[in-house]
């Protein structure tokens, strides 16, 4: 199937994108360290942006040369988020026997595994909570996503038309939606809707829907529509809880005004101009490593020194982005094989 004229166009580097993920862990940050209650939502910005650029990437990919490199694809994610884990699970392993941590072996192990969310979505949240690797179930719902997505879309490309892909995406989205709502009305609490593989996915799913339909020509919003997006993004962390009718009602709206954002971040308008701000866009090249260090940080700091956890997180991420991370992707760079580009553009983030 050739290729339509949208899809021709690269998506390149867009400095707004590293600009969102910059208002993405800054409200990941906001939960864990000042108690902004609805501020985990970052975790579904992210979600959203990495279904889109991994899928964009990918399409990309074959529109060149005609086919996908599934190893060079997976090398690429091993060596871009590998090395920094490593890092901190090796500090969580040496530091953690300091505090009491009953779950610290199981945590390590299941985040090593990337089964985190497994774990925690399925009857173990609360043992595993309470370890400096509580956070990195989020990595492990990305990690899974990464291995099962670029062969799913493989498989999708040589049967369906991209229409019927579209199609196909969008009630997947609204499917996983309703899944949810209704464990929800059958029961199930809050840890079992937010943590688990099957009821948290919906997130990259509606980014891969935005990559498709961007290629089918849907490539811009209204500055009005951008502000709308980005003003109920703001005010849901604000005002979201851990609580299942936010699982139920918010997670959805997040993602959509997610999905907005990513295409405002593309679009002129007063969206971009904000996410364009260089301050936005430096935090954002560091989210992955912010991301990883914060609840470490806050478990050597005490959980009450905010500010001093707040400042050791930021010496640690600036530590692993220029000591370990920028290294590692200068080597890819170099690479005949398994190259990765070290374009922002290119940094698929985890968190939350």
């Amino acid at each position: 199937m050739a290729p339509s004229s949208t899809s021709r166009v690269r998506l390149g580097y867009v400095p707004a994108l590293d600009g969102l993920r910059g208002i993405a862990i800054l409200g990941v940050l906001g939960v864990h360290l000042f108690g902004l209650s609805g501020g985990f939502y970052g975790v579904d910005l992210f979600f959203v942006l990495s279904g889109f650029l991994i899928t964009t990437l990918l399409l990309e990919e074959h529109d060149r040369d005609g086919l996908v490199s599934l190893r060079a694809f997976y090398i690429r994610r091993a060596r871009r988020l590998l090395p920094a884990l490593g890092a901190v699970l090796v500090l969580i392993a040496a530091v953690g026997p300091l505090f009491y941590s009953p779950g610290l072996v199981a945590s390590i192990v299941a985040s090593g595994l990337y089964a985190a969310n497994i774990v925690r979505g399925f009857g173990h949240s609360d043992f595993l909570a309470a370890t400096p690797a509580a956070h990195l179930w989020s990595l492990a719902q990305e990690e899974q996503f990464y291995v099962l997505w670029p062969i799913a879309l493989l498989a999708l490309r040589r049967r369906l038309t991209e229409r019927r892909v579209i199609v196909l995406l969008a009630a997947g989205f609204v499917g996983l939606v309703l899944y949810r709502a209704a464990l929800a009305a059958a029961g199930a609490g809050w840890h079992r809707l937010y943590y688990a593989p099957d009821t948290h996915v919906d997130g990259l799913v509606l980014g891969c829907l935005l990559a498709y339909a961007r290629r089918r020509g849907l490539t811009t919003v209204s500055a009005l529509t951008g502000c709308v997006a980005g003003a109920l993004v703001v005010a849901a962390f604000f005002l979201g809880a851990q609580t299942v009718p936010w699982s139920v009602g918010g997670l959805p709206i997040v993602e959509v005004a997610g999905a907005a954002l990513v295409l405002a971040a593309l679009s002129p308008g007063p969206v971009r101009v904000v996410l364009r701000a260089r301050p936005l866009v430096w935090i954002g090249a560091l989210s992955y490593s912010l991301y990883l260090w914060q609840i470490p940080a806050m478990w050597l700091t005490g959980w009450n020194d905010r500010w001093g956890a707040l400042a050791l997180t930021l010496a640690l991420t600036l530590i692993s982005y220029y000591v370990i991370e920028r290294p590692f992707r200068r080597r890819q760079a170099d690479g005949k094989c398994g190259v990765e580009s070290t374009r922002p553009s290119e940094r698929i983030v985890i968190a939350s």
